[in-house]
Parts: C-alpha cells; sequence; structure tokens
C-alpha cells in the first residue's frame, strides 16, 4: 500500500467502489486532501463509491484502495441518474439555486450527484431531490451515504451523532 504525502495541493485518488461481476475492481477517481499517511479527506461526493460525501475524512485500508471513514463532515450524498445529464447541469443548478438547499458536486452524461448538508432533514432532501428528478425528467435517485452497502435497507445512522 502507497504512503500518501500531504504537500498541500488537493490531488485526485482512486478509491474502492465495487468488485464487478468479473472479479475485477471498480474504481472512482475523486479528488482529495491528504491528512497523513493514509488519510485522506474527500473534497466531493462521489458517484460510485458508496458510504461517503463530500468533506468525510477516509482511511486506505488496503492496496485495492477499500477505506473506512474516520470522521464525517455532516454531508449527504444523492445521486440523480438521468440520460444527459451534462445537457441538464444548467437546469439543475438553477433549480437548486432556487431553493439554496444543495449543490452540484459531479456529472457524467448518465448522472447528477449532489452534496447537501444533513442539517438541512431528510424531509426537505426528499422534496427538494424528488423535484429536481421531476423538474431535469430523471430516471431516479438514491443516496450515497445514508444506507450500508451489504443490504441497502440497513441506515448508517451516522447524522444521529452530527
Amino acid at each position: 500500500m502507497q504512503n500518501l504525502t500531504n504537500d498541500d495541493e488537493p490531488r485526485t485518488f482512486l478509491l474502492y467502489a465495487d468488485a464487478a461481476s468479473s472479479g475485477r475492481i471498480v474504481h472512482e477517481e475523486l479528488p482529495v486532501d491528504i491528512l497523513s499517511g493514509d488519510t485522506m479527506r474527500v473534497l466531493t461526493s462521489p458517484g460510485l463509491v458508496q458510504g461517503i460525501a463530500r468533506g468525510d475524512v477516509v482511511r486506505i485500508m488496503d492496496d485495492d484502495h477499500r477505506f473506512e471513514v474516520v470522521s464525517r463532515a455532516g454531508n449527504v450524498a444523492v445521486q440523480i441518474f438521468c440520460r444527459d445529464g451534462l445537457t441538464k447541469l444548467n437546469t439543475m443548478e438553477n433549480f437548486l439555486n432556487s431553493h439554496s438547499l444543495g449543490q452540484i458536486d459531479g456529472a457524467t452524461d448518465r448522472l447528477i450527484v449532489l452534496t447537501f448538508p444533513v442539517s438541512v432533514t431528510f424531509s426537505k432532501i426528499e422534496m427538494v431531490t424528488e423535484n429536481a428528478v421531476e423538474h431535469v425528467s430523471a430516471d431516479g435517485w438514491q443516496y450515497g451515504n445514508v444506507y450500508a452497502d451489504d443490504d441497502g435497507n440497513e441506515p448508517l445512522n451516522w447524522w444521529l451523532n452530527s
């Protein structure tokens, strides 16, 4: 496992996202601040990696870049699935700005990633997200760091300590 150095420059790092059915490891490249050794702060909410959001601090556990969460920043990641995600960014940004609740952290042609402070409350996050999905004619959405990876139904409950 590589040892990371803090040179005060944001950089990107490949974090473990999943294992494909072929056994190949899937990573997502995310911007991070290296804090020390194998510990980093994630600078944007991910689109593939589950369990973390913007500002969370993670420690790399192995050569596949699996990680554990060291501390939470109090943000909720939301992944919106849509066709032509990149062409809908301006519409989504205008919609979010009019509600002053969340921000866009990234997008691909099939995905838009949002981050909300947990203090907004889940009911407001869900209301704004449902309206945003309808506003941009998206296919659906999911939380990125609210449920456990293994079954998708077990809440992580990290917000109870926020």
